[in-house]
């Protein structure tokens, strides 16, 4: 909404606008991470996965079609080479078998269940929409190592960013 609003403006023009911090909102430093984002929500983590040296990074990241949106590909290929980024798990909503990142998570949950099980923190940046299926795959995913969502929100292993 934003991105777009921006793009709208024309020369010239002034907004009112301000930032919201959001400290916390950053990768685990003795655990894995795992990151899901759709759209423009992989912004934030471009930078942090930038930074990553030897922690495990899981990147869920969707978004709607691979041939022209596809932000960050080839940063994701650099860092997947370089090992800045363990694993990457795209979903295109508009695919020929389209699918969305609580997909993706699903299709990983054994993957993920461990890496909960071993105090991964979970980071999920974008529309709130998004997020709110996340959560519920999340919480889903935390039951069979006898986690929950809750305890994750709670030890702050579950962060958000989104709008």
């Amino acid at each position: 909404v934003c991105s777009n609003y921006l793009l709208g403006l024309g020369k010239g023009e002034c907004i009112d606008a301000y930032i919201e911090h959001n400290p916390d909102f950053r990768p685990a430093r003795r655990s894995a991470t795992i990151m899901i984002g759709a759209g423009t929500g992989i912004a934030p983590f471009a930078g942090m996965i930038r930074e990553n040296r030897k922690q495990p990074i899981e990147l869920f990241f969707g978004l709607r079609h691979c041939d022209h949106d596809f932000y960050y590909q080839s940063g994701i290929e650099q860092w997947q080479n370089d090992g800045r980024l363990s694993g990457f798990h795209p979903a295109f909503s508009r695919a020929d078998k389209p699918a969305y990142v609580q997909d993706r998570l699903r299709d990983a949950s054994d993957s993920v269940a461990q890496h909960l099980h071993q105090g991964a923190t979970v980071m999920v940046c974008g529309s709130s929409r998004m997020a709110q299926s996340v959560a519920q795959e999340i919480d889903t995913i935390c039951a069979t190592v006898g986690l929950s969502l809750n305890e994750l929100r709670l030890s702050g292993r579950y962060l958000e960013d989104i709008y």
